[in-house]
């Protein structure tokens, strides 16, 4: 990997529908284990099977990144990886910071898939800490007042952002001052940063909270029907009410 420059950070690709660049990480995380298991060649049915996505879908989503299948062979493995992780910025080294080293920031230290993926995190901040400490998974841990100094020293392309919502504002516009140009969001709340910069929330209730309206509206189709049986149960042949 090739630490990201200047020119190249957070490539875009405006001819791509969001959604389809919400997918296409699936894809390449999908391709990668295809081919650490030696697979050559693969087509868009069995592609769509492996991920639950239909194939026409697949076709079409990998048309707006150029002529990679040919028809009745499928797709190389290992080159379609290799194409979906340069269209994604994946072989690039995207310099990450982390602001908030508490029990959601602690684990997301230990997950090592952010530095395999191209977002190692060079250094953690939080305001629990008076002075720095010892590293924590090879991350060097500081205080939250020596972030704006420590993005004045170094470039920094990513922000990971675990702090409580009421700091979060204030925590992000420090961030935007310092340069970062993109923000993974975990408080549970908007921020409201200029136009340029890219900003992905990620809110695990909020998709609890998603999946609990559809299993409350199952549930009340659920009891609708067993008392409408329950009616018709109570109802004869002719219409009269059982005893």
């Amino acid at each position: 990997m090739t630490a990201a420059t200047a020119e190249d950070r957070l490539p875009t690709h405006d001819h791509v529908p969001p959604v389809v660049v919400d997918r296409l990480p699936l894809y390449a995380r999908a391709l990668a284990r295809l081919a650490s298991e030696g697979r050559l060649r693969i087509n868009s049915s069995q592609l769509g099977e492996l991920l639950d996505i239909h194939p026409e879908q697949i076709r079409r989503d990998f048309s707006y990144l150029g002529h990679l299948g040919k028809r009745g062979l499928g797709y190389d493995v290992r080159l379609l990886e290799a194409e979906l992780r340069r269209v994604l910025g994946a072989d690039k080294v995207w310099r990450t910071v982390l602001v908030g080293a508490g029990n959601l920031g602690m684990a997301i230290l230990a997950n090592g898939q952010f530095a395999a993926r191209g977002f190692p995190i060079e250094a953690a901040f939080d305001a629990r800490r008076a002075r720095p400490g010892p590293a924590v998974h090879g991350v060097p841990l500081h205080p939250l007042q020596a972030l704006p100094r420590f993005l004045s020293e170094h470039p920094v392309d990513v922000a990971i952002l675990a702090v409580p919502p009421a700091s979060a504002q204030a925590l992000a516009d420090v961030l935007v001052r310092g340069g970062v140009q993109a923000i993974l969001n975990y408080a549970p709340v908007a921020i409201h940063v200029p136009e340029h910069i890219l900003v992905r929330p990620i809110d695990p209730i909020g998709k609890l909270q998603e999946m609990a309206f559809y299993l409350h509206r199952r549930e009340d189709a659920r009891l609708a029907k067993e008392t409408k049986d329950l009616g018709a149960s109570s109802v004869d042949q002719d219409g009269r009410a059982v005893r």
